[in-house]
């Protein structure tokens, strides 16, 4: 079969053409979590309840200020003061 390919059609369908790349989102899928904002990281929809929780017991750092159910004001961004809403639940911070 002689035509464009699935990818080509789709990009058309995004007004894009061959000679643009796609974007940036496409070519990395995975965000690197290492260097994402602490508030982001639960807001993305791109990782695990266990990557989460490694990265914020890396930083030492969770949207809360909660690491493993404990609750500690070390462990809050800059300025922020302790809001459930910011609970990241599933990994217990």
């Amino acid at each position: 079969m002689n035509g464009p390919s699935l990818s080509d059609l789709l990009r058309r369908l995004n007004g894009e053409t061959s000679s643009n790349p796609p974007p940036d989102a496409w070519s990395n899928p995975q965000p690197d979590i290492t260097r994402m904002d602490i508030r982001d990281i639960p807001k993305c929809g791109r990782f695990t309840a266990e990557e989460r929780k490694a990265e914020y017991r890396r930083r030492g750092m969770s949207p809360s200020g909660v690491i493993d159910g404990v609750y500690n004001d070390t462990y809050l961004p800059p300025g922020e003061g302790y809001n459930d809403a910011n609970r990241d639940w599933d990994a217990d911070a």
